[in-house]
């Protein structure tokens, strides 16, 4: 990706221009069961995350990462990244500008389970196995004027392992993110 960025090739940028999230910081994976859930870092619930500090879950320091989709749909396949684990869960946390407050749908596909937070705020989720399409689910957010935070927790029961985020208008328009 890096030499692709020398030559002046924006990998993602297709993916952008339809509203895909490409830019993620996951931090994990974490022990997670369906039976009993991990209990979430206190990162969760706030509206200010710093992805520069490392986090402290149980005995465990894990770092954020930065990766890049290089999808044309905007998925993040986590399998690639962390191998085909199972009972296990990553954080990914992003951040995309709005010109102004205005309503926007949040459309998530995951393999397997998710659950997302909006500016701080749990707005979905699925709890339960699935293969990977993208836009499975649709939730709709209030987005504010500025940074709008997008925070998951993609869970993995095992085999393929994947996430991918895209944002609209309520009319399905994509909202096109060219920072």
């Amino acid at each position: 990706i890096n030499a692709l960025r020398a030559l002046g090739v924006e990998v993602d940028a297709e993916a952008r221009k339809r509203g895909s999230l490409t830019r993620w910081h996951l931090l994990g994976p974490v022990p997670w069961r369906d039976s009993s859930p991990s209990v979430d870092p206190p990162f969760v619930k706030s509206e200010v995350i710093d992805v520069s500090q490392p986090v402290t879950l149980g005995d465990h320091h894990h770092e954020w990462g930065s990766y890049r989709s290089i999808e044309a749909n905007g998925m993040l396949d986590l399998a690639s990244i962390h191998g085909h684990l199972a009972d296990v869960a990553v954080y990914a946390f992003t951040r995309f500008t709005l010109p102004e407050a205005q309503d926007v749908v949040l459309h998530v596909g995951s393999n397997d389970g998710y659950t997302c937070w909006f500016n701080g705020r749990e707005v979905g989720g699925y709890e339960g196995g699935r293969s990977y399409v993208p836009d499975q689910d649709a939730l709709t957010v209030a987005g504010k004027a500025g940074a709008n935070n997008v925070l998951l927790r993609i869970t993995q029961h095992g085999s393929n392992w994947a996430f991918g985020v895209r944002v609209t208008r309520p009319d399905g328009e994509p909202i096109s993110f060219d920072e």
